[in-house]
């Protein structure tokens, strides 16, 4: 009974999935399910479910506005910070460390082990942007509100499954698997049976917010509608 008192107390946290809130299954009834809580530091909230804010860096967008999500795993924060650039950042999440960056297709750090390099992404605003790093923790029946944000997307899912859906379907994805969701589209984000553990990038216009509420109205297809 233990266990299942934790799991429903864990289902109330209502976290923005980067301003999309991410809600319990349908049948838990609570005030708390009904607020709106953005995304936030990951502070001393390492080992909880929800949306965690992990860092940022600024993004020079390589010519034709195309960058790629580099993802690099170190031993120790100390050999990801010896290895660290001006365009990467060390990023901790999962009780691991890693070096990312998001810049051209070709980069590469000194050492390291290579985990992922998502993309391409299209950014479409000629103006600076910035990467913003997640670590989004989601268990069975969370999703988020429906959302847009106003440049690209990637979801590298660590272990689970999700189901997205946007105006042009839905699309589901396990343990090891990419997701890219081009800027400027309206979606909502389920956790599968099961939950999902993953690692986020969105890339913003600097100094804007990262994502905004969408009037967008999903059928239900990560439900089996």
């Amino acid at each position: 009974m233990a266990r299942k008192s934790s799991t429903l107390l864990l289902s109330l946290f209502v976290m923005t999935l980067v301003t999309g809130c991410v809600e319990p299954a349908r049948a838990v009834e609570s005030p708390v399910a009904e607020k709106d809580v953005r995304c936030l530091p990951l502070g001393e909230h390492r080992d909880q479910v929800g949306c965690w804010i992990l860092g940022s860096q600024p993004v020079t967008a390589p010519r034709g506005g195309q960058v790629y999500w580099h993802i690099y795993e170190f031993a120790s924060a100390e050999l990801a910070a010896q290895a660290k650039v001006e365009d990467a950042e060390v990023i901790a999440a999962y009780g691991r460390i890693y070096l990312m960056a998001v810049t051209s297709r070709q980069w590469t750090p000194k050492g390291g082990r290579h985990v992922a390099s998502l993309g391409p992404m299209q950014l479409v605003a000629p103006v600076p942007h910035t990467a913003t790093f997640l670590q989004t923790w989601l268990i069975s029946g969370m999703q988020t509100r429906v959302h847009m944000h106003d440049g690209p997307e990637a979801l590298l899912i660590l272990d689970g499954q999700q189901c997205v859906e946007t105006p042009d379907g839905s699309d589901r994805a396990r343990s090891g698997e990419q997701v890219l969701i081009p800027a400027k589209t309206p979606m909502v984000l389920h956790a599968a049976e099961g939950g999902r553990r993953a690692l986020a990038v969105i890339v913003h216009p600097s100094g804007q917010s990262l994502g905004h509420a969408h009037e967008w109205q999903p059928t239900g297809a990560c439900n089996g509608g």
